[in-house]
């Protein structure tokens, strides 16, 4: 295949990963050319839908070819395969002779839209929130002033269990004025009130029915840090091309605070890929939700890596919070908003567990693993938590 263009030309043989990675970036950058010849076993052309390759691939190769295929892929862009036979081996287009007992190779159609531009993406993602964040959740109904006067969860528990306030009103006390949270310090990133809300009327009718609470953590609002598995929301690490891929179930520690009562109402920010940027003091930053700053003064960093739960917790929008540490990601943000936290050691089995549909970009490092943990607002609140979550049977729940 020889592609031509004003300013050069280039003969790629067949259709090869550094041929179609070629053929994507003259695209990109608008510089007028064709393709003048196809071989009849392989050729690159586009189409309405983007750019349509054919190549005998080796299938161990698929992956390199698929790490190409970047943006959101319209319905119709699929990969179908073709089954193939050679009556003797063959180099196939990366170098590698093709061979098997039956002498079969296999050729790959893809439909590949060009990606879209990550900025694009980030508008979206953040519109949806804003979208949701604007909706109003009872700021002008009358709140008990016991439920923010409770400044530890077994108050809350306790006004719970005399059936003195509701969980839809404790759930609406946390998640009232949002928006204020968020351009504030800019700590959410998910949206989760609806469902909370809901989860909230489930709650009451398990009490109704039953005259007892579900669990140690009955109608406590939860936020958590956005790398659990929440089904229905994504998981991004701040990472662009994370998002849209909505987790199809919860991971285990989401089942299980939900099986103690626990109500999840929004997940918070992080630095991109989870790790620190100690050199430029932006710990809690990424480009797809931007900068978390500290509630005192936006000029101040809350900390990192959970940054955005330290922020929350400090302006008491959320009654129990649950990150990640390796290196400090619970402890700094917690010294840093005045908060608790809790590192528990890592291989302990009862909290291994939790990692289980847990996103991270440490795929492989296991030298110095992670570890799930609380923060609080009280010493005696990372107590109730951990002895709760710890007590579950976990082994039902890990997949």
């Amino acid at each position: 295949m020889t592609i031509q263009s004003n300013e050069f030309n280039v003969a790629i043989v067949g259709a090869s990963v550094a041929g179609l990675a070629l053929v994507m970036a003259l695209h990109r950058t608008g510089v007028p050319f064709t393709i003048c010849e196809e071989a009849k076993d392989a050729g690159i052309g586009f189409g309405p839908n983007g750019m349509q390759a054919l190549d005998m691939i080796e299938p161990g190769f698929r992956p390199l070819f698929e790490a190409l295929c970047v943006g959101n892929k319209p319905a119709d862009a699929q990969w179908v395969f073709f089954e193939g036979y050679l009556l003797e081996p063959a180099m196939t287009s990366l170098g590698m002779v093709t061979e098997s007992p039956h002498g079969a190779i296999r050729i790959t159609f893809a439909s590949l839209p060009m990606p879209r531009p990550w900025t694009d993406i980030v508008a979206e993602k953040r519109a949806i929130r804003d979208e949701k964040l604007a909706k109003s959740y009872g700021a002008d109904a009358p709140s008990d002033p016991r439920i923010p006067a409770a400044k530890d969860i077994q108050d809350l528990i306790k006004l719970l269990d005399g059936r003195q306030v509701t969980v839809e009103a404790v759930v609406l006390a946390h998640i009232a004025n949002p928006l204020e949270s968020t351009s504030a310090t800019n700590c959410l990133t998910e949206v989760y009130f609806d469902e909370a809300l809901q989860q909230a009327r489930e709650l009451e009718a398990f009490q109704q029915k039953l005259g007892r609470l579900m669990g140690p953590l009955h109608g406590v609002p939860v936020s958590l840090k956005d790398q659990f598995g929440l089904e229905g929301l994504d998981s991004t690490l701040g990472y662009v091309g994370r998002a849209f891929k909505a987790a199809v179930t919860d991971c285990v520690l989401v089942k299980v605070l939900k099986q103690l009562g626990a109500v999840i109402i929004a997940k918070i920010n992080l630095p991109q890929s989870i790790l620190l940027t100690f050199n430029s003091g932006e710990e809690t930053d990424n480009p797809l939700w931007g900068l978390t700053t500290h509630p005192m003064n936006p000029e101040y960093t809350p900390g990192g890596s959970s940054g955005g739960e330290g922020s929350l917790l400090a302006l008491n929008d959320s009654a129990l919070g649950w990150g990640t540490d390796i290196g400090g990601s619970i402890r700094v943000p917690s010294h840093m908003n005045d908060l608790w936290g809790f590192k528990p050691s890592s291989g302990d089995t009862k909290w291994e567990v939790f990692l289980q549909r847990v996103a991270v970009s440490q795929d492989g490092q296991h030298q110095i693993p992670s570890v799930v943990s609380p923060m609080t607002r009280t010493l005696c609140i990372i107590t109730l938590a951990s002895k709760a979550v710890s007590e579950v049977e976990c082994w039902r729940l890990d997949p």
